[in-house]
């Protein structure tokens, strides 16, 4: 996980996950977190790509609640 000033950039696996699951949860976590931005990028035939999760004051704390478990 990459900080940003923002917000975090994570490096996805595509063996771990496929772009349309990426985008199916980038569409559920966007009813619940509207006020987050979401920037999903790729090129050519990487096989991993990074999900940029930013957003207002206060989003980075959030985001480090919901992913912390994750990253220990």
């Amino acid at each position: 996980m990459q900080n940003l000033p923002d917000g975090y950039a994570i490096r996805l696996d595509s063996k771990a996950i496929t772009l349309p699951e990426a985008a199916e949860w980038i569409s559920m976590e966007r009813l619940c977190c509207p006020f987050l931005t979401f920037q999903l990028s790729t090129s050519g035939n990487q096989t991993e790509w990074t999900l940029k999760l930013t957003g207002p004051a206060g989003s980075k704390a959030i985001l480090e609640a919901a992913f912390a478990p994750a990253s220990k």
